[in-house]
């Protein structure tokens, strides 16, 4: 699988406003491994009177070193073939793990 994170690289202005994000690409075709894991957190969707609800988070292993932090967005991860896996994500914590990083993740919004 590859991930590409993109960081924001908006500036404050004279006022210290930094307006609206401003994502470019920070990391392409990085090689990680990506999967749901079930529990941790349950996100709902309403289509007119039903609530569909998943208890599932998806998680991302990177290698140790890899610049990524909880300020980054994943913004989509690929198959080896370039099929879309996973869209959009923000990036809720980086956890330092043996021999990997553990990306903790949840859907855009």
């Amino acid at each position: 699988m590859r991930a590409t994170v993109q960081r924001d690289s908006r500036v404050t202005n004279d006022y210290g406003d930094s307006g609206a994000p401003n994502w470019e690409t920070h990391l392409s075709a990085l090689a990680c491994h990506a999967w749901n894991k079930p529990g941790g957190q349950t996100s709902g969707i309403t289509y007119g009177d039903e609530a569909v609800t998943s208890d599932y988070y998806p998680v991302m292993i990177v290698p140790l070193g890899t610049d990524i932090t909880e300020t980054d967005r994943v913004y989509e991860i690929q198959d080896l073939r370039g099929n879309q896996l996973f869209g959009t994500m923000t990036i809720t914590v980086v956890l330092r793990r043996p021999g990997h990083l553990e990306v903790r993740m949840k859907d855009h919004a």
